[in-house]
């Protein structure tokens, strides 16, 4: 067999394509598309095979299950919109997960990553990246720290700018980490999304007919067989 020169990968794809993803459903995911077509069963799948912490943990610990963490963590300490903390690393998705500590490295990475990030908040409606997403993400990373790393996030390597460590302590045992299968992930991940899209249909639905009927009059119940309010529209979880 006569050895040619192989370009490496990089070099391949750079004239042939502008930067794409194949998911699991099979769509090519453009990275640079004015708006990229984002899938929810596609976010779902990918962050239940990703790890947290480059795979350097004690356990098998996603991605999906940490976004999941950072939603309760919104929704009970009412730190803004659940939706927002379950999605807030779904361009990781597509993107994969960079350590923190690296990402100063790759400036690159870094800009696509924000352009993504932007396109995908207004997919999703959940508007700009908030304090209050930031703090739990933050709680979520030292309860994780704690569970899985050999360091149990202390030392002078682990910056903590705003003190959330104490916190994460007090609530080490009211948001545990479950090192969820894939299987389990993907599936929990998918629950916690169709449950809050459903809240958001059922409050746009008050509002709305507030608007024409006034708040004292209280809407019409929704199909009790169905299960679902107006509008929404169920996501079934796929096994992995």
């Amino acid at each position: 067999m006569e050895l040619n020169a192989v370009p490496d990968g990089g070099t391949a794809y750079k004239d042939a394509h502008k930067g794409f993803v194949e998911t699991s459903s099979g769509r090519l995911f453009d990275v640079n598309a004015e708006n990229p077509q984002f899938d929810i069963t596609d976010i779902a799948h990918s962050l239940s095979l990703t790890t947290r912490w480059n795979g350097q943990c004690r356990k098998f610990y996603s991605v999906a299950e940490h976004s999941i963490m950072v939603s309760e963590l919104m929704e009970k300490l009412k730190l803004g919109d659940p939706m927002e903390g379950l999605l807030h690393d779904a361009t990781e998705a597509y993107l994969s997960d960079v350590p923190s500590p690296l990402k100063q490295f790759l400036p690159d990475w870094q800009s696509l990553d924000k352009g993504l990030e932007g396109k995908l908040r207004k997919w999703a409606d959940i508007g700009d990246k908030t304090q209050g997403c930031k703090q739990a993400d933050w709680i979520a990373l030292f309860i994780e720290a704690i569970a899985l790393m050999p360091s149990k996030g202390l030392g002078p390597q682990w910056a903590d700018p705003a003190g959330f460590r104490p916190s994460a302590e007090k609530l080490l045992n009211i948001f545990p980490v479950k090192c969820l299968t894939p299987r389990q992930a993907k599936t929990a991940f998918m629950k916690r999304y169709k449950e809050l899209k459903r809240r958001k249909s059922a409050e746009e639905y008050r509002k709305l007919w507030e608007a024409i009927t006034g708040p004292a009059v209280s809407p019409p119940s929704p199909d009790p067989g169905s299960g679902e309010s107006p509008g929404s529209s169920p996501v079934e979880a796929t096994p992995v």
